[in-house]
This record gives structure tokens, sequence and C-alpha cells, in this order.
């Protein structure tokens, strides 16, 4: 498995420091202000609708990765000693769903390719063979982002988008 360091550094394509490490039921309160700084529009494209706060089973969910398939990773910026995106992958039948988001500070900056990359790695190392995301029909962006990393659409339904790509176990 591709092991992620504690802290690897990367960097924005406008130059900035960040660091991505795996997320830790310890970042509860930077996840939770993760989120809350998320514009609506981007909170109802990344959570599925206009709703409310998470739930505290939602966030349990989100922390919990137990490292039994499902990883998920944080893009931290040291400068604001924020969360500033967020990334998942989590087992389904057949393989594994890769799930991001990204503050809408840093959208455009180079960050959900990144995170995108990383997770991919991650999946790879974890013997996956396919990966798949879904994305609201109306998200442009996240679609493009995921074609360019590989991702190829396999289905539309109800305004989702669903884009699957292979990836070779390690």
């Amino acid at each position: 498995m591709t092991e992620l360091t504690l802290v690897d550094p990367v960097r924005s394509i406008d130059g900035a420091d960040l660091e991505i490490r795996p997320l830790r039921p310890a970042d509860r309160r930077a996840y939770e202000c993760a989120v809350g700084r998320l514009s609506p529009r981007t909170r109802e494209l990344r959570f599925g609708g206009r709703r409310g706060p998470l739930t505290e089973a939602e966030i349990a969910h989100f922390l919990d990765v137990g490292h039994d398939g499902r990883e998920a990773l944080a893009v931290w910026s040291p400068e604001e000693g924020t969360i500033v995106a967020i990334g998942r992958i989590e087992p389904t039948v057949g393989g594994a769903e890769l799930a991001l988001v990204v503050d809408d500070r840093w959208q455009g900056r180079g960050v959900g390719s990144v995170l995108i990359d990383r997770l991919i790695e991650q999946a790879v190392g974890l013997g996956y063979h396919d990966l798949v995301a879904t994305t609201d029909y109306e998200n442009v962006v996240a679609s493009r982002l995921l074609h360019h990393h590989g991702f190829r659409t396999t289905g539309v339904a109800w305004g989702v988008i669903e884009l699957s790509r292979p990836i070779a176990a390690a």
C-alpha cells in the first residue's frame, strides 16, 4: 500500500504551500469549521441538495476512517491553520467511491487535482481496481476535473452523473 507520510507537503498552482495528511477523529473541530466555511452552493453540490448542518451521525461517519478500505485525506493550509479540502475513498460493491470537496476560496488553484491524485494512489495501494464518483449534473467543474483524471461518464439519472475509472492495483 502506498503510505502517506504524516505530513506530505504540496504546493497549489499559484505557489501556496499546503500539507496533505490523513484525516483523523481528532480533526473534528477543524473538519466542522471547514464544512461550515463552504458556501451554500458548494455544500449543496457536495452533500446532495439544500440542507442544514451535518448531523452528529454524518460527522462521525465522515471522520470514521478505520483504515479498513475507508480513507480520508485533508489538505491543510499551514499559513491559515485550516483544512482547505477533504477527500475520501470508501468501499463499494466491486470497487471504491471517491468524494471530495474544496473550500470555495481554494477552488481553481489545483487543490482538487492534487487530492484526486493522492486518493487514486491510496486506492491503488488498497488493491481497488475501479473507482466511482458521482456529482450533480450542474457541477461542470467537478465533472471536468474527474474527466481530466481519467474518469468516464457511465450514467446520468435524476440530475446526477456517475463516473468511473479503472485503476491498476499495486
